[in-house]
């Protein structure tokens, strides 16, 4: 009896029935899958591919060149691997291959799907093979031989946004189970379903319960782990009174078939859960908007309560700065005015000082001019006479140089008052301006905080 085995990321389970083994990809991480399996181990053969890759989160699977010549069951082989966007499978054998059921099950963004490869004379199942896959928008299987086929049913439900579907050359004439074929896909522009039993395939799917419970799973997957998808929208047929034209190919044995009863008795079948479903969502939606009310006007107060505190630490900034350049600028002036009082009595003594210096030095030069002639005993008097108009002369222009200074002190003080009622009025005057800037700074700030 072979045991099960572990081989390049591939687990291979033993089947007694089958005298063989089933593969799994271990790795479910990986977002590049181009590993293989085997065909066979121990001389035995690897006959099913049943949900290898179920719940991989890789984004492309590539299986070129794969043996799969002994394969029989792919059923569930990619379902539920919601992030895979490429995938190529060329070299798939499907000449053997009994089961397809579920296939590409929840391939939430797969876009495009190459099947003009598949082999599918030996296929009996096939249903759920694109249930859910929600991206993709058209699909070509006119190369299917379905002359075996049994099982069908829900094939495309819920292909959402598939508009094209290509089933030339479908021979349902074996299948025992077909309903739901269409469930959901409301956006479906053109099929050709030529070949088909409209009231088969018309018929409303029978128990939606276990269909909805799984779309509603996948989206809140999908939700979790890749965007935020929209909420469940109603359940509709795809065919409903008001939608686009859908092409059919009518045959001779369908003409009296009343079309529209037929889609009357579905939307009957579906109402009551629409109804339901609209309900919820509609009281899911009306939470959620009070939940983001609520929440917006929480960010709202804290924005203004963020918005006031700056404000205030501004202002009080502003001013702090403004009172320390004014105390600066006072410093400034009387450091100034001491110095211009300093330099003015420095330079007033200087004076006073070499005025008097040049008074004692005509005194003396007079007493010596004067003394020189009487110890001489001069006896013009007219000399006398002239040194006296000069003395005088001297005492007149000493006198007029002190009233000079004078003169020049009372002007520097005059300037120096000058200067200090100019600086005031600046101060006064910057003052003024700041004040101005502070109530517009606050003004503007306001006005921004009442728009927000």
């Amino acid at each position: 009896m072979s045991e099960d085995i572990v081989i390049d990321k591939y687990d291979y389970f033993y089947c007694d029935i089958n005298n063989g083994y089933k593969a799994k990809y271990n790795s479910l991480e990986d977002k590049i899958i181009n590993t293989l399996p085997l065909s066979e181990i121990n001389g035995l053969p690897v006959f099913s591919f049943e949900g290898i890759y179920k719940n991989s989160k890789a984004e492309k699977i590539d299986l070129t060149n794969i043996n799969s010549f002994n394969i029989k069951d792919i059923s569930s082989m990619f379902e539920d691997c919601i992030f895979l966007k490429e995938l190529v499978i060329k070299d798939l054998n499907t000449s053997n291959v009994c089961n397809m059921s579920s296939m590409f099950k929840g391939c939430y963004s797969l876009k495009s799907i190459d099947l003009s490869n598949f082999i599918t004379s030996n296929l009996e199942i096939m249903d759920f093979m694109f249930t859910g896959c929600v991206s993709l928008l058209e699909l070509d299987l006119s190369n299917f031989n379905t002359s075996k086929l049994k099982n069908m049913k829900n094939l495309f439900s819920y292909c959402t946004n598939l508009e094209y579907i290509n089933l030339s050359n479908f021979n349902i004439d074996s299948v025992n189970e077909k309903y739901g074929l269409f469930y959901n896909c409301k956006s479906i522009k053109k099929i050709d379903i030529s070949s088909f039993d409209l009231i088969d395939i018309f018929v409303a799917q029978k128990d939606t319960k276990d269909l909805d419970n799984y779309y509603n799973y996948l989206l809140n997957r999908v939700q979790n782990e890749i965007v935020e998808y929209e909420e469940l929208e109603e359940n509709n047929t795809y065919i409903e009174n008001n939608s686009e034209t859908i092409d059919i190919v009518e045959e001779n044995d369908i003409e009296n078939i009343e079309i529209p009863k037929v889609i009357e008795d579905i939307e009957e079948v579906n109402n009551t859960d629409t109804i339901e479903k609209v309900d919820n969502i509609e009281q899911t939606y009306i939470e959620e908007v009070e939940e983001d009310i609520n929440y917006n006007i929480e960010d709202t107060e804290l924005i203004e309560e963020v918005n006031n505190t700056d404000t205030i630490e501004k202002v009080d900034n502003i001013e702090q700065t403004y009172i320390e350049e004014v105390e600066e600028d006072i410093n400034y002036n009387i450091e100034d005015t001491e110095l211009i009082e300093e330099v003015n009595n420095t330079n007033t003594s200087e004076m006073v000082d070499n005025i008097e210096e040049i008074d004692n030095e005509v005194e003396e030069l007079d007493i010596e001019k004067v003394e020189e002639p009487t110890n001489n005993n001069i006896e013009d008097t007219e000399l006398i006479e002239e040194y006296k108009e000069i003395e005088n002369a001297n005492t007149s222009e000493t006198l007029d140089n002190i009233e000079q200074v004078e003169e020049n002190e009372l002007e520097i003080l005059d300037n120096i008052e000058e200067i200090k009622d100019t600086e005031v009025n600046e101060l006064e005057q910057s003052n003024e301006d700041i004040v101005e800037e502070i109530d517009s700074i606050e003004i503007s700030e306001t006005t921004d905080n009442v728009e927000q």
